[in-house]
């Protein structure tokens, strides 16, 4: 596997704020310490009406507690009530946004459903969703089995769709035993592109390309191609996997 030399990259928040910025309806910074394990925060600079932000999501961006992610309970006309308690505590230096996005749509998002989470119509998942990874943006899992035709090279492209944004973590790629694979991934860094590429041989399990560990973040990907060139006389499957975070909408 080849790797390019390391490209300057933004921060993460930094790519991340125009996204942000997109779903968020309020911000402010937190007016009197708070305890971790407690459920509330005051700011009095708002004057909200009760409940207005009801099922919202009030993220802590900076300061102390910064990172922690909450859904909103209630609301009275300068406090916000989160389900649950906060893990760390908060004081003045915490600067809080709220995000335009309610805890069944998020569910919905992620795991393609139609419905709201309930008793009657439970979450079918064998992973625990964790919230700070979904909002706002999505978890990123696409496995993927494409199909390299016999004695012919086949290439296949793969995009994020016209509203989102790949931030790529990791790439897993499986060849058969007559099928060796390039990959080229097209990453956009501020308006500059750039590839990373990789050559993977023939009868490789998982070979995981680890593009967060090479770069110290995950990469924004525009474009990923895979050509497979199969010597066989039959075709074969190959297996690819995307990890990451899928920006909600792009910019």
């Amino acid at each position: 596997m080849t790797m390019p030399e390391k490209i300057e990259l933004p921060t993460y928040e930094t790519l991340l704020t125009e996204a942000i910025k997109s779903l968020t309806v309020d911000s402010g910074a937190v007016s009197f310490p708070v305890q971790a394990g407690t459920n509330l925060f005051q700011d009095n600079t708002k004057n909200w009406a009760n409940n207005v932000h009801k099922n919202r999501l009030v993220k802590i961006i900076r300061g102390r507690g910064a990172g922690q992610l909450a859904v909103i309970l209630g609301n009275t006309n300068n406090s916000l009530v989160i389900r649950g308690s906060w893990p760390k505590g908060l004081d003045t230096t915490s600067v809080y946004v709220i995000l335009e996005k309610d805890l069944a749509q998020i569910l919905r998002d992620v795991l393609g459903g139609g419905s709201d989470i309930s008793a009657a119509n439970p979450l079918q998942t064998s992973e625990s969703l964790v919230l700070e990874e979904m909002a706002p943006f999505n978890t990123l899992y696409l496995p993927l089995s494409e199909t390299a035709t016999a004695e012919s090279t086949t290439t296949v492209d793969h995009y994020p769709a016209e509203n989102r944004a790949w931030y790529v973590s990791k790439v897993y790629i499986t060849t058969t035993t007559n099928t060796t694979a390039k990959l080229k991934i097209k990453c956009d860094n501020d308006g500059v592109l750039g590839d990373v590429e990789a050559t993977v041989p023939k009868a490789t399990t998982a070979l995981e390309i680890d593009l967060k560990a090479e770069y110290g973040m995950p990469l924004r990907v525009v474009q990923l191609t895979a050509e497979y060139v199969n010597d066989g006389a039959s075709d074969e499957d190959q297996g690819l996997i995307i990890k990451g975070v899928e920006v909600i909408e792009r910019w």
